[in-house]
């Protein structure tokens, strides 16, 4: 989105926009969830606060995403480059409704 402001998912549109990206690669995750804990919960390692390691177990990505070999899902966090994904996805998705709803 170079046009654009990065993401902020306290704008509902920004929100709306991170939670239909991620649908594009992940296969589950509570539903009730807004963008900015699924993004925590993403974003979770090792030095996070447990509630956000244990929110990471309840989503998963999409099956097809783990099985390509072009990216990093094997190296360290791999979730962390899904996060990249979605949030790229939905800058674009803000961008593109932006800029056709002026």
């Amino acid at each position: 989105m170079n046009e654009y402001a990065p993401l902020d998912t306290r704008i509902p549109m920004h929100n709306d926009a991170y939670l239909l990206a991620a649908g594009h690669f992940l296969s589950k995750w509570p539903q009730d969830w807004d963008a900015e804990r699924l993004a925590l919960a993403l974003l979770a390692d090792e030095d996070s606060e447990e509630a956000r390691q244990e929110d990471q177990k309840m989503i998963d990505v999409w099956q097809p995403m783990t099985k390509i070999d072009l990216h990093p899902m094997d190296e360290g966090n791999g979730l962390a480059f899904v996060e990249e994904l979605i949030n790229n996805l939905a800058e674009d998705i803000v961008a593109f409704t932006t800029k056709h709803t002026k």
